[in-house]
């Protein structure tokens, strides 16, 4: 039989906590789910006033409601599990960090036109830099000396996997989009336009850029470390 073995996330007895961190220790799940809305709903809930007075510090700013799940995450981590550990793969950190900043750079570029093409504000330079800086902070802490951040984000670093996943995962979304198509010619439904208004020769670039900030800004890299790293292994 194939056992697959379930990594348990690892968690100090709560005799060895005290006061606050003793509370966070009895009600993990509780405590992740309060502080995820928290910092989501928040976020959420001063936008529509926000852009009353800055539309384009607005739009920006409702991007950081999608890193709610992981940031809750990587705050209890760092409360609840402090024991360090030997800093492993410097090298592969700052060139892992270093793709992941040049990717949120190239899919803002089109935000650092509009932020000189009208009046901005030292709140909207801060908030570019922020959702900027965000995605490759997060990667950084997946090498970090604490051993409960490293076990929580691990998977963000860790790409090895059977070359079969790979084509699934690159193929899967072709299928799904090929059925579709095919449901549509059984209902005898128009295709969508192809070629589609893009040029050819630019889509590729931008299938890159659309992919890239699905992944930093569309909740992967903000939600699933939260969600699937932290809360469903406690769920189990």
């Amino acid at each position: 039989m194939n056992h697959t073995r379930v990594e348990q996330p690892v968690v100090r007895p709560v005799s060895q906590h005290h006061g606050l961190r003793a509370w966070l220790a009895r009600h993990q799940l509780l405590a992740f789910f309060g502080l995820t809305y928290l910092i989501s709903w928040s976020i959420w809930g001063v936008e529509p006033l926000l852009a009353m007075v800055d539309q384009r510090s607005a739009r920006w700013f409702s991007f950081l409601a999608s890193f709610g799940p992981t940031l809750a995450a990587m705050a209890l981590t760092s409360v609840l599990q402090r024991e360090r550990a030997p800093l492993p793969h410097q090298v592969r950190r700052f060139w892992v960090v270093g793709l992941v900043l040049a990717a949120t750079l190239l899919v803002n570029l089109s935000l650092l036109g509009e932020l000189w093409s009208g009046s901005f504000t030292v709140f909207t330079v801060v908030l570019l830099l922020i959702i900027t800086l965000l995605p490759a902070w997060i990667f950084w802490n997946a090498f970090s000396a604490r051993r409960g951040l490293r076990e929580l984000l691990q998977s963000l670093v860790a790409w090895r996997a059977r070359p079969r996943w790979y084509a699934a995962a690159l193929l899967l979304p072709l299928l799904v989009s090929l059925g579709g198509l095919g449901v549509l010619v059984l209902l005898g439904q128009p295709l969508p336009p192809f070629p589609r208004t893009e040029p050819l020769a630019g889509l590729p670039t931008l299938l890159l850029i659309t992919f890239m900030a699905t992944l930093f800004y569309g909740g992967p890299l903000g939600e699933e470390a939260g969600w699937r790293g932290y809360a469903l292994p406690r769920l189990q």
